[in-house]
């Protein structure tokens, strides 16, 4: 889940183990593909449409992270029981999903420890993770900004650009 992303992503590969039918996403190059996600715990279930990427993104986290002594409650239903080893991300819900699937539970504890928080899909960890050696974990992040007036821009170049042909005489094509 991403509470910044704008949109839904999946990959292409859970595409097709899901035998899903991917579509050519309007005002795109990009195929998008239409899931249904009901929740192991409850009742919530929603249909959203996701764009269709090889990779979301790199094995995370970054490394394999030791929560053995984090005490996470016994009983307590991880949405990913895997979440502290190296994996790939099939699946990226965006903020209105981020959004709608939080709950009030809510745990935590003191120091660089991650935070529990309950949603429809089961309990998520984030947050500070405490590490051995911090100095030895790559670090990854990248920015992308969308200007809706790129094409506008671009239309008006070439506008510009597209000069009307003249003839030229001899005399001033030397010029």
């Amino acid at each position: 889940m991403d509470s910044a992303s704008q949109g839904h992503l999946v990959t292409g590969r859970l595409v097709q183990q899901l035998h899903l039918r991917k579509f050519k996403a309007t005002k795109t190059n990009h195929y998008a593909a239409s899931l249904e996600i009901k929740s192991s715990f409850n009742n919530w279930e929603t249909k959203i449409f996701c764009d269709v990427l090889p990779k979301i993104i790199g094995m995370i986290p970054a490394t394999i992270v030791d929560s053995s002594d984090w005490d996470i409650p016994e009983g307590l239903v991880l949405a990913d029981e895997v979440f502290n080893r190296l994996n790939s991300i099939d699946i990226l819900l965006g903020a209105d999903m981020f959004f709608e699937v939080l709950l009030h539970g809510k745990k935590t504890r003191p120091g660089t420890y991650p935070v529990l928080q309950d949603t429809d899909l089961g309990w998520i960890v984030a947050g500070k993770i405490p590490l051995a050696a911090p100095e030895e974990v790559p670090r990854k992040s990248f920015f992308i900004r969308n200007n809706d007036n790129l094409d506008h821009r671009r239309q008006r170049f070439w506008e510009t650009e597209n000069l009307p042909n003249k003839t030229w005489t001899a005399e001033k094509k030397i010029v």
